[in-house]
């Protein structure tokens, strides 16, 4: 499996974790801190992407980027096509708040936006537990290889 074949099944593990815990926000006694952390999930894909594409914007962690499945998907099948058009030599230039320029790999920067999920779906676990959850579904890779069939079972 090449690079980008790697991505692009990273995305599709992307949406269906995310789209287990949008299901879930409902549970959580502290709903609005779990919706900042989905938010957070969500901006910086779009912020990443829209660098990719020449597109400059302001970026605010938790802007108010609607929490819906659509959004997800859509945000996910447009990670997709732009992974699908560019290589990996496209490389996209940022500016960070402190003034410092930047110069990235679009494949780089899709598979940090992918880490970036990871790590905060770790963290709305962490909140879950800390307020008290027992039994929730894991939204691990090896889960999503196993509910999407691409482990096989042995016994």
């Amino acid at each position: 499996m090449d690079e980008r074949e790697f991505l692009l099944k990273g995305w599709d593990y992307e949406l269906w974790a995310n789209r287990h815990w949008l299901m879930q926000l409902a549970k959580f006694r502290d709903q609005d801190r779990a919706r900042k952390v989905m938010v957070h999930i969500i901006a910086p894909q779009r912020f990443w992407l829209d660098k990719i594409n020449g597109i400059d914007g302001s970026f605010d962690v938790y802007d108010a980027t609607p929490l819906e499945d659509a959004a997800f998907e859509k945000v996910s099948e447009e990670w997709k096509a732009t992974l699908n058009r560019i290589d990996g030599t496209t490389t996209f230039d940022v500016t960070r708040p402190d003034g410092s320029q930047w110069r990235f790999r679009g494949f780089d920067a899709a598979r940090h936006v992918l880490n970036h999920g990871t790590y905060h779906r770790g963290h709305l676990r962490g909140l879950a537990h800390a307020e008290g959850w027992d039994g929730f579904e894991d939204t691990d890779w090896t889960r999503w290889l196993r509910d999407s069939g691409q482990a096989m079972r042995l016994s």
